[in-house]
Parts: structure tokens; C-alpha cells; sequence
């Protein structure tokens, strides 16, 4: 009996020890040492682009306007796309100074009372700067001019 139990014991130290050496736990050790690396990656550099300032700018001043003016609104898909289009964010980025001076723009016409107008005409459904930024609110207007970016 204690041959058995011997036996038994040696037997399961030599698997665990041949279990070790098989291939699928080298692959698994080399996942870990894999992971653990850390992944240096350089960030991606964006050069300025005056037409991609230009629509910051307007981005800005459409959402500002889109949320101060009822019957305005700015598509919850338009951020997305732009980001897309620009390559980076709107607000945390080269970008970032041009998004406040659209935003600055827009408080400033809405001292003067011109805000939704001049938002409608430049940056609505057929706007003369950048059209489709802004639509018609569905949810304040019977039926509104809708447009998607």
C-alpha cells in the first residue's frame, strides 16, 4: 500500500513537471510576457488644417446655438462625424482654440439677440458657411426643416 501511495505521489510531481515543458504553456507564458510589455506607441501627430479650423469653429458656434435656441438643434451624430472628418476631437485638440471662438462668437450674437437667426442662416439645413450643422427642433416645432451632416 505505501508502494501505491508512492507511486501515486511520484507520478503526479513527474506530470506536473512534464505538464510544464508541453508546448501550450510555453504559447501561454509568452501571452503573459506579451502583456506585461508595455505598448509604446508614438501619438499621432495632427498638422493644423485651416478649412478643418474653419469647421471647428462653426461646430462651436452650431452646438452653442443648438442649445440656447428652442427651435435649433444639433444632430447627436454631427460630433462624430466631424471628429471623423477632422481626424481628432473638437475640443481637446490643435483644434481647441477655434471650438472656443466659435462657442465666444455665438454668446456674443446672443447678446445682441441675433443668435438664431444668423445660426440658422449660416449653419442650418441650407446654410451659406457650413450647411446641415443645425436643423429644425422636431420636439418644439410642428414641422421642422430636418437634415442629417
Amino acid at each position: 500500500m505505501k508502494k501505491a501511495i508512492l507511486y501515486f505521489v511520484v507520478g503526479f510531481f513527474a506530470l506536473g513537471i512534464i505538464g510544464s515543458f508541453l508546448p501550450e504553456e510555453a504559447k501561454k507564458d509568452e501571452v503573459k510576457v506579451a502583456i506585461k510589455k508595455e505598448i509604446k506607441q508614438e501619438p499621432i501627430k495632427v498638422t493644423y488644417n485651416e478649412a478643418h479650423g474653419a469647421l471647428v469653429k462653426s461646430f462651436g458656434y452650431s452646438l452653442q446655438a443648438g442649445m440656447i435656441c428652442d427651435n435649433l438643434q444639433l444632430r447627436l451624430d454631427t460630433k462624430e462625424k466631424i471628429e471623423k472628418k477632422i481626424g481628432t476631437t473638437t475640443t481637446q485638440s490643435i483644434y481647441g482654440d477655434d471650438y472656443m471662438i466659435g462657442v465666444n462668437s455665438a454668446l456674443k450674437d446672443d447678446e445682441q439677440g441675433t443668435l438664431c437667426e444668423q445660426a440658422w442662416l449660416h449653419f442650418g439645413c441650407d446654410g451659406d458657411i457650413e450647411a446641415k450643422l443645425l436643423q429644425g427642433n422636431p420636439f418644439k416645432l410642428q414641422n421642422p426643416l430636418l437634415c442629417e451632416y
